[in-house]
């Protein structure tokens, strides 16, 4: 990593915008690399306790290449500073990012090196965007698996890295969990082999007060179909326990999002059922244990495919998950679901002008009470649409927001946070000036505009 050359990319826009269903458009920023003809990304996006903007994900620099970026916007929109890891040669993207409480920056992603094989890559950098370190860990066999990685900031100043790694022999999968110092030196790293020494991927990753680590993923079970699986960690690597989840039915279960609660930790994804489908899921494990403790499952009325792909606590004692469910004649519907102790407090679903397919991807319960979810919705003139939609508490709807680029072409929404600024600011993508995707963040007011 000692070779590898950083560079700022200066392709910039900044788009004003007051748009949609009344709701206040703060601002629209969009950048586009240095190759202007080709795609950006946006796959995660933070509010800094210093009162900044800050996303992460990738730029396209020539026909195959991708850098990993992290950019930085004030919470007006103006362009702070944009850092980009270029490897000679080779693809990187960053995939999560967090502020730490030392005020510096943590991102994970990936490289190709060589090509083919995915490494792990760590970047830290200060809030000016000067950057600290770089880590790429000894793989010892193992390369990079192509799905999200999560970082954390622990209350012990350590930073945690899960994600999956691929034996080279055998092409088997293993969730991986990575700890580092605040100063990029590792600590410890941590692997799980499912019992069926196959398939296990890592898909999220949360820590307790007490310092404890909750990984939760899918991993391959002994009939040969996946399992939830969630893993506790001390802050000291040590495993305090495994938990898997088979249905009844002995399908395929995913583990796609996490959350803790007081008293529990939620997981939310979609389980099998041989006569509905896949239905949008949750469990509720005790923390001490890891046993069971409720499990919820949605089934829509278009009685096939629907999934949970985010989920959070609510400051009101609730539950909270969001992704898209089949409707009847409307393909897959933007869903949001309440839940308590596995007992339903409402389910809002969001049908497109299209009957197509809208879909949740992140979901937040903001300090003002209201939920705020974010996704894509494709309609009948504009093709995908970012969307944002609110929603008191109890399930009522209180706006929705929908982008759509200059050239009516596909945009979506992948992360949104509610930040101490009281306003909502979402990170994607959008077509742009140049028939390209562009890295996209949006802030919103929190209310509607008459």
């Amino acid at each position: 990593m000692d070779s590898l050359q950083k560079m700022k990319l200066v392709a910039v826009f900044l788009i004003m915008q007051f748009i949609l269903f009344g709701q206040t458009t703060r601002w629209v920023f969009q950048y586009n690399g240095p190759n202007i003809s080709s795609d950006d990304f946006a796959n995660s996006v933070i509010y800094g306790t210093d009162g900044n903007i800050y996303a992460a994900g990738r730029t396209n620099v020539g026909d195959t290449l991708t850098n990993f970026i992290i950019v930085s916007n004030n919470n007006t929109g103006a362009l702070r500073w944009v850092y980009s890891l270029s490897l000679s040669h080779y693809r990187s993207s960053a995939r999560s990012l967090v502020y730490g409480a030392d005020n510096n920056i943590y991102a994970v992603g990936y490289y190709d090196y060589p090509p083919g094989f995915r490494q792990l890559c760590v970047i830290s950098l200060t809030n000016s965007g000067t950057e600290r370190w770089s880590y790429t860990p000894n793989l010892n066999g193992y390369f990079l698996e192509d799905r999200p990685a999560s970082i954390i900031y622990g209350q012990d100043g350590n930073i945690y890295v899960s994600t999956t790694l691929v034996n080279e022999n055998s092409n088997r999968e293993d969730i991986a969990v990575i700890i580092l110092t605040a100063s990029g030196s590792e600590r410890w790293t941590y692997t799980y082999n499912g019992p069926a020494n196959s398939s296990d991927f890592a898909s999220a990753m949360v820590a307790d007060s007490s310092g404890n680590i909750y990984v939760a993923g899918s991993s391959m079970g002994v009939n040969g179909d996946m399992d939830i699986v969630v893993i506790k960690l001390s802050s000291a690597g040590t495993p305090q326990w495994v938990s898997r989840y088979n249905s009844p039915f002995n399908g395929n279960d995913f583990g796609n999002s996490i959350c803790i609660a007081p008293g529990q930790i939620c997981v939310a994804g979609t389980s099998f059922n041989p006569t509905t489908s896949y239905n949008f899921f949750i469990i509720s494990l005790f923390p001490t244990s890891g046993g069971l403790y409720w499990v919820y499952s949605y089934n829509g009325p278009g009685n096939s495919v629907d999934m949970a792909n985010s989920i959070t606590y609510g400051a009101d004692g609730w539950i909270y998950a969001a992704g898209f469910s089949t409707g009847l004649g409307t393909k897959r519907d933007f869903t949001v679901v309440k839940v308590s102790n596995g007992i339903l407090a409402f389910i809002y679903r969001f049908n497109g002008e299209s009957n197509s397919l809208d879909c949740a991807d992140s979901i937040v319960y903001g300090s003002d009470g209201n939920i705020y979810a974010a996704g894509y919705s494709i309609s009948n003139q504009t093709k995908d649409d970012i969307i944002v939609i609110s929603l008191t508490n109890t399930g009522t709807l209180r706006w929705t927001y929908l982008y759509d680029d200059i050239h009516h072409s596909s945009d979506a929404a992948r992360s949104i946070i509610y930040g101490a600024d009281g306003n909502i600011y979402c990170a994607g993508s959008s077509f742009g000036s140049y028939n390209n995707y562009d890295f996209t963040i949006i802030s919103l007011g929190t209310v509607k505009s008459e």
